[in-house]
């Protein structure tokens, strides 16, 4: 998608204030999942964002990962 089509959207929006989420109820996290030195995996973002969505999340809502996590890191 192009920067156009993406501006012209009516049903997507971006935000960097928490209260906008909480209108929300589905939720894509899309962060980095750095590798250190020790070849293990840094969990910081997906953890600062899970922190954040548990703030604002309701039950039956839904939240996608997409990270470069290993199996099971999302349980």
């Amino acid at each position: 998608m192009s920067d156009e089509e993406l501006a012209a959207t009516k049903a997507l929006s971006y935000s960097c204030t928490v209260d906008d989420l909480k209108s929300c109820n589905v939720y894509t996290v899309i962060v980095p999942t750095p590798i250190g030195a020790h070849k293990q995996p840094d969990l910081t973002p997906l953890i600062n964002a899970s922190e954040l969505l548990g703030k604002v999340i309701n039950k039956g809502d839904i939240v996608i990962y997409e990270s470069t996590v290993f199996p099971g890191a999302t349980e």
